[in-house]
């Protein structure tokens, strides 16, 4: 198994990129053991002149070696929701430069040992030193306005990457942003309230 490396950042400063986040109803839910789940809405700003990406479902970890990368949008006009599988799991929504948009029902994943998680931006991806939306012959996916529901994706691209060539993925992280400081999702796993 290929080892896992750490996503780390400072918190997002004021003049970064900043979300706020708005558990929804019932809360958060436990799955098969130490599986927990909540559907968050967030809202987002990039105020920077330069694209990011949102990464969530994270949980710590991002795959130090990629071999899948998948594309989903919810809608023709959603956002596209990127998936990058190998050693580890990571998803990402890329925003343009002066977003300000709302991406609603987004599923966080993660474990009851582990705090609840944190949501990164980073400046670049990519893969084998290419740019993730090289693989799929893009330059950019990114969303800049407007309300998106990321409720049940659905595939429209995928790429699976040949696991003999172990494709290395890069983050670049310019900070994160906990989602929900010190709640514990262990003694009070149905709390509604605003992260």
């Amino acid at each position: 198994m290929e080892p896992q490396h750490e996503l780390v950042g400072l918190p997002c400063g004021a003049e970064g990129p900043h979300l706020t986040a708005t558990l929804q109803p019932p809360g958060f839910m436990k799955g098969k053991p130490p599986a927990m789940r909540a559907v968050v809405d967030l809202h987002v700003a990039n105020p920077l002149f330069s694209e990011i990406w949102l990464l969530y479902n994270a949980t710590g970890d991002y795959p130090g070696i990629v071999t899948q990368i998948e594309l989903r949008r919810a809608s023709l006009r959603g956002a596209w929701i990127w998936t990058f599988s190998g050693s580890g799991f990571v998803q990402a929504v890329q925003l343009a430069p002066g977003a300000d948009v709302m991406l609603r029902d987004v599923e966080l994943m993660f474990t009851s040992e582990s705090r609840v998680p944190a949501v990164y931006f980073a400046d670049r991806v990519s893969i084998a030193g290419q740019s993730a939306a090289y693989w799929f012959g893009q330059q950019s996916l990114a969303v800049s306005r407007g309300e998106y529901s990321l409720r049940s994706p659905s595939l429209a691209q995928e790429s699976k990457l040949d696991a003999a060539e172990k494709m290395p993925i890069e983050i670049e992280v310019q900070c994160m942003h906990p989602l929900a400081g010190e709640i514990d999702v262990q003694t009070n796993p149905s709390t509604a309230c605003v992260l």
